[in-house]
């Protein structure tokens, strides 16, 4: 089974369902946007903000040598 067939598969949420308003606003950048940087920026951005972890909030500016890395599959 591919990837695409594996993500048919998974539950749907119907497209009301909300995560909450953050969450919401960030995906109508995301899922509009191609360019694997300008969504990395984007999500960076969100997390620092957005993230109740602390050393995520580091992570997403790369400070205190912590970073992250992302798979973005579109």
């Amino acid at each position: 089974m591919n990837l695409q067939q594996r993500i048919n598969k998974l539950p749907q949420l119907s497209s009301s369902f909300s995560f909450g308003k953050d969450i919401d606003n960030i995906h109508s950048f995301i899922f509009n946007e191609t360019s694997k940087d300008k969504i990395e920026d984007l999500l960076r951005k969100w997390v620092s903000g957005n993230q109740p972890c602390v050393f995520g909030k580091l992570a997403s500016k790369k400070i205190k040598g912590l970073d992250f890395h992302l798979s973005i599959v579109n």
